[in-house]
């Protein structure tokens, strides 16, 4: 894949499922695959306050399974990410899943 950048700022990236439950689907089948020249990941902007199953293990299992290796600007500002859920980013990160980072952006973080 060419793809550089993938911008999915304020887009409605979960869906309820008929039991009332979030569904990520299309996070998961996305970030199954390998993107080896993807710089620039935008999810800012997706309010994801409130949902219990976040996507970021998604993403931190992208990073950590090295599908993100060109990766050098992250934003997930406004996404109210959890602590939990950062913790995972950044040990996906820490185990050398993106060496290239150079921009991770995470303003609006969640409290708990």
């Amino acid at each position: 894949s060419c793809l550089r950048d993938l911008i999915l700022k304020m887009n409605c990236l979960a869906r309820r499922s008929s039991d009332g439950s979030w569904e990520f689907c299309g996070l998961s089948d996305l970030f199954s695959h390998q993107f080896p020249s993807l710089q620039e990941l935008d999810l800012g902007g997706n309010d994801f306050q409130g949902i219990t199953h976040h996507p970021f293990s998604i993403l931190g299992e992208a990073v950590r399974a090295g599908r993100l290796l060109a990766l050098q600007r992250l934003n997930l500002s406004d996404t109210h990410i959890r602590r939990a859920d950062m913790v995972a980013v950044f040990n996906a990160l820490a185990a050398g899943g993106a060496p290239s980072l150079q921009a991770l952006h995470l303003g609006s973080m969640d409290r708990s």
